[in-house]
């Protein structure tokens, strides 16, 4: 699901072109600094942000020994 951002954007990239900017092919042309500088920063921040997300409602339901702890249980929201 998250790998479509690097696909859809207001220029749309092809995969085969996705694909030989990723293996380090030259010749993709400008949308290929597009996809490194914009896109695919903004795919590995959604990785990062989701993850942490997931950690920290994994640690609130571990420490409080509930499913269905949230942060509103301790104020930290």
């Amino acid at each position: 699901m998250y790998s479509r951002g690097l696909f859809i954007g207001l220029v749309a990239l092809a995969l085969t072109a996705a694909l030989s900017l990723v293996s380090g092919a030259s010749g993709v042309g400008w949308p290929g600094a597009e996809i490194l500088e914009l896109r695919a920063l903004r795919l590995v921040a959604s990785f990062l942000v989701g993850g942490s997300l997931a950690l920290t409602g994994t640690a609130f339901q571990t420490l409080l020994r509930n499913p269905l702890a949230d942060p509103y249980i301790l104020g930290v929201s």
